[in-house]
């Protein structure tokens, strides 16, 4: 995997975990959707842990970049 491709899965999984945490977000606030709270707090937990790992794969990839160009350098 190319440092491009792992920051572009970073990112995907950001949006992803965006989209995770509005929905449950949105179902959370409207207690009138018939929506399991249970499930929308957890869905919102999820999507924290996924938020924490994309960051993780972005970070990791700039520093292989960084280092990459140091060595070309």
């Amino acid at each position: 995997m190319t440092t491009i491709s792992a920051m572009s899965s970073g990112v995907a999984g950001l949006q992803r975990a965006t989209q995770r945490l509005e929905k449950s977000a949105a179902s959370i606030a409207n207690p009138n959707s018939g929506g399991d709270m249970a499930e929308d707090l957890i869905n919102a937990l999820i999507a924290k842990l996924d938020f924490e790992a994309s960051t993780k794969i972005i970070k990791v990839a700039s520093d292989m970049q960084k280092s990459a160009i140091d060595i070309l350098a």
